[in-house]
């Protein structure tokens, strides 16, 4: 597996985000679940300040480039994700998986860290352990 930098991590990041709540939004019917999701993304892309970016903003060299103005660094902003995200992903784990939202929140932000995980810094910055065994979906 590749690792990412920290550019690399915030435009996978973005994308993901963007992905996701693009498709979610598609649906006419939210279940639980879904509205678990959708929170859950939408905290992810405000929180790590991502919801500057324009939604089709590109980071590639031949791309026109947006000057975003972060609070802090690229790296500080990353590390405040994982902590942000394993900190409610523990708190997750003290609601039942059968709660739909619930599962939907955790799922969601379990999908983000796998992500994040790929940022060569990920292990520096708390996230070395095995994602779904400390915080299963199943």
């Amino acid at each position: 597996m590749k690792m990412l930098t920290d550019d690399e991590t915030i435009e996978a990041l973005s994308d993901l985000l963007y992905e996701r709540l693009n498709e979610l939004d598609s649906y006419k019917f939210k279940s639980g679940f879904v509205n678990g999701e959708i929170f859950a993304y939408k905290f992810c892309l405000v929180m790590s300040e991502l919801d500057k970016i324009p939604k089709n903003a590109r980071f590639a060299s031949n791309a026109p480039k947006y000057y975003i103005e972060f609070s802090e660094t690229k790296e500080k902003l990353l590390e405040r994700t994982i902590h942000e995200i394993v900190g409610k992903l523990r708190n997750l784990l003290t609601y039942p998986r059968e709660e739909g939202y619930f599962m939907g929140e955790r799922t969601a932000y379990v999908e983000c860290l796998e992500l994040l995980e790929r940022w060569e810094k990920a292990a520096e910055y708390g996230l070395d352990f095995d994602i779904e065994k400390v915080f299963p979906l199943t």
